[in-house]
């Protein structure tokens, strides 16, 4: 059937290679194996650090040698538990244990959709899978560095020679985390009685992907024009059927683009619903796969203890092993307590991140001198928020630094002279919305002809086009800070605290939630009062308690758009009824929900053809994840588009004004900028019914989506214990159906918001702000 055969193995033995010996991908695979091998054994092998033997299945457990001085727990963490896996392969192998029989060697996150039985095995050989097949690709597979462990192996009769060939190669590797182990190349290259088994069928994974296409139909998959009868879902997970990719890494192909693979992950993902409970799999990550509850064995973790357990060779003490059994709790210590010795001088775990972070370098250069607080304070903030080290990994918080006070004049001493004017600190030179706003502000500070300078700040992952406009000259009395309040600490680390020390410091804030988070408490630290540009942020922040607050609008004026027909071509629009909704990954892709949209569109226009909905993002390349689940979402209807990358200014306000409508589903929104841009262009608006856009949108200027107030809850960036929008999906259809049938309508709609944006006018808010500046008992500077 294959053409690629040696021998027929019906009745061969299968071994599945498990970490826990349950959880749902093993219970999917011993599914799909009583379909298609039924004649088979199949047995299990237990190879996790704990093992923990599984009701009435047959099963074995590798012998307990240790890999020369090393423990197997060493190796275990010293490489993850890929390789570990592979060492109890080994170790089992070399028993003879399996010399009863030709063996099948299949990972348990392998999926069986074929009939096994004829796959090549020979006595004394081991023929493997590599990570991908193909003439031209050397015998081992990839030959350019990294973890080369084949997912699938067959085992022949008398193997225990090869075994022990590679128990002796892993323990030469053993201590050195940071060596890629090329156990299977090397012994491919080396020729003799370990082979590559040039078997598309058994080859498809996340790694191979790349190298052959796949495809589907009612009857099967195909893989390189080979029907597929094993393929592997490392790191699967049952709610993300659209990821496929190896863990840790991003798809070399995206599901959206290849069918047949869409097809095959959610066949796999509905076995996988159906195969265990969400209690069972919490039971197994508890017992096996967390050696340490709310501590995360990363990779700067495995270098360091490989570091330690090599020192050990040569006279040093033998580091602690959480995966053995009573050393997790002096791992730990050994882990997180004060060190000296380090690179950071703070602990061998902070040493670990700052290795791995290499952007941390330069921005705290004089790590073990005066950086050394403000690092610190970056862990216990963003470093925490990123998971970058967990609570149980922080060293000691640092101290808040003391504020100081404006300075005051001696009895009799004549103040020195000084000039009224704003310090405006803001990302002058990124394309972010709050780039966007505090360019807007300046130009409300020029018509209320407020003498102002821009003190930019660039530490943002966006795009940036520039510097600011103006050269620092003067020290204005009043600092007006528009930058997210939790950056107020790199702020000041920055250099930033000659503009906030000994000056009347105004907050210029905005945020998308009724719940403050910790750092945002402590910003009000920093400011001596708030501006607040919504009544929806002006709630939120006067919770807070801690300072000020004060409605104060921000400019929305906007440049002109070109809707020439050039501009139309130019930007590929055609005579479609257009919905649009820009977004940037960065700004929280939960909250700007354009899953709900597509999912809106779809029920609007169930028939392709005659509208189009765009969306239109950035910064999708830093959030791999999310954009693939947005393109999974718009593989089954082809008038939904995803563009992902930065437009010019002019670009994406043409875009904006040559669609039809613009829709926003957002769950909140502090102000709601591109709302804002839509209207000061007449296109018409439909949005949610929330938060900060009814400050300038209502029933007579838009169409406003109703649903529920939920909370945000858990896994989110925003407080679990704050509030946002569940738009109702019906209802956002039967609006877009209203505005693609009724053109009039859209027209009244525009016309009436552009009425009610012109309260948000440069001159209007100019004034605004030189009321509430000229109110502030400035003390001379």
């Amino acid at each position: 059937m294959y053409g690629r055969c040696c021998c027929q193995t019906d009745g061969v033995q299968i071994v599945i290679v498990t970490t826990t010996g349950r959880g749902a991908p093993l219970t999917a695979l011993q599914k799909s194996l009583a379909r298609h091998a039924p004649d088979h054994r199949v047995r299990l092998l237990l190879a996790g650090p704990r093992p923990i033997p599984p009701v009435g299945a047959d099963w074995l457990v590798p012998p307990q040698a240790d890999l020369g001085p090393y423990r197997r727990g060493d190796l275990l963490l010293c490489h993850g538990a890929e390789v570990q896996r592979f060492a109890a392969l080994a170790a089992t192998i070399a028993s003879g244990v399996l010399d009863e029989a030709e063996v099948l060697v299949l990972p348990e996150w392998a999926w069986c959709t074929g009939p096994l039985s004829d796959v090549e095995v020979e006595p004394g050989q081991v023929h493997v899978v590599p990570e991908w097949v193909d003439s031209r690709d050397s015998p081992g597979g990839r030959t350019s560095g990294g973890l080369l462990i084949p997912e699938v192996t067959s085992v022949g009769r008398g193997s225990s020679v090869v075994a022990n060939r590679w128990l002796a190669r892993l323990a030469d590797l053993a201590p050195d985390a940071t060596a890629p182990v090329m156990v299977w190349g090397d012994l491919v290259a080396v020729g003799g009685d370990v082979s590559a088994m040039a078997d598309r069928s058994l080859a498809l994974s996340p790694a191979s992907l790349g190298h052959a296409p796949l495809l589907g139909d009612d009857a099967g998959w195909s893989f390189g024009g080979d029907p597929i009868r094993v393929a592997s879902f490392p790191g699967f997970e049952a709610s993300e059927p659209w990821w496929y990719a190896e863990p840790g890494d991003v798809p070399l192909r995206s599901t959206a683009d290849v069918p047949g693979l869409r097809t095959l992950c959610r066949a796999y993902a509905d076995e996988l619903g159906e195969s265990v409970s969400r209690s069972e799999a919490t039971l197994v990550d508890h017992l096996v796969a967390d050696p340490l509850p709310g501590v995360q064995v990363t990779p700067g973790m495995n270098r360091a203890y490989g570091q330690a357990l090599f020192r050990s060779t040569m006279g040093g003490p033998v580091p602690p092993n959480p995966y053995l059994h009573g050393e997790a709790p002096a791992f730990l210590t050994w882990w997180a307590e004060q060190s000296t010795r380090g690179e950071t001088g703070v602990s061998t775990a902070v040493d670990a991140a700052w290795t791995a972070r290499g952007d941390l370098h330069s921005s705290f250069p004089e790590i073990r001198g005066r950086h050394q607080r403000d690092f610190r304070r970056w862990l216990w903030t963003y470093g925490l928020n990123e998971g970058l080290l967990s609570l149980v990994e922080l060293p000691d918080p640092p101290r808040t630094p003391t504020r100081l006070a404006a300075p005051t004049v001696g009895p009799g001493a004549s103040p020195p002279a000084w000039r009224a004017g704003v310090n405006l600190v803001g990302y002058h030179s990124s394309e972010v919305g709050l780039g966007v706003a505090v360019r807007r502000v300046g130009r409300a500070l020029d018509a209320a002809h407020i003498p102002w300078q821009a003190v930019n700040y660039d530490r943002i992952a966006s795009r940036q086009t520039g510097t600011g406009d103006r050269p620092i000259e003067h020290d204005y009395p009043v600092t007006l800070v528009l930058i997210t309040p939790d950056q107020l600490g790199f702020f000041v680390r920055d250099g930033g605290g000659r503009w906030l020390n000994g000056h009347h410091v105004i907050g210029l804030w905005f945020w998308e939630s009724d719940v403050l988070t910790a750092t945002q408490r402590d910003a009000f630290h920093w400011v001596d009062e708030v501006w607040a540009s919504t009544r929806y942020l002006r709630d939120a922040f006067a919770s807070a308690g801690k300072a000020p607050v004060h409605l104060v609008p921000v400019p929305l004026e906007f440049d002109p758009a070109d809707t020439s027909e050039a501009a139309r071509l130019r930007l590929g629009l055609d005579d479609r009824f257009t919905v649009l909704f820009s977004f940037d990954f960065l700004s929280v892709v939960e909250r700007k929900n354009p899953l709900g949209l597509i999912e809106a569109f779809r029920r609007a226009f169930p028939e392709p053809g005659r509208h189009r909905l765009i969306l239109k993002s950035i910064n999708g390349e830093l959030f791999p994840r999310e954009r693939e689940r947005i393109l999974d979402a718009t593989a089954e209807h082809a008038d939904v588009e995803l563009w992902d990358g930065y437009f010019s200014a002019a670009d994406r306000m043409s875009l904006v004004a040559l669609a039809d409508v613009y829709a926003s589903l957002h769950r909140s929104e502090g102000l709601g900028l591109t709302l804002a841009e839509a209207v000061s262009v007449g296109t018409p608006v439909l949005a949610s019914r929330y938060s900060g856009p009814l400050d300038f949108l209502d029933d007579s200027s838009a169409v406003l989506v109703g649903g529920r107030e939920i909370r945000v809850g858990p896994g989110q960036y925003y407080p679990a214990e704050g509030h946002w929008f569940d738009p109702d999906l019906d209802e956002a259809a039967a609006g877009l159906r209203a505005l693609a049938d009724d053109p009039a309508l859209g027209k009244r709609l525009a016309a009436a918001a552009a009425g009610r944006l012109e309260e948000f006018s440069a001159a209007r808010v100019g004034s605004d702000m030189a009321r509430r500046l000229g109110a502030i008992s400035l003390r001379p500077n």
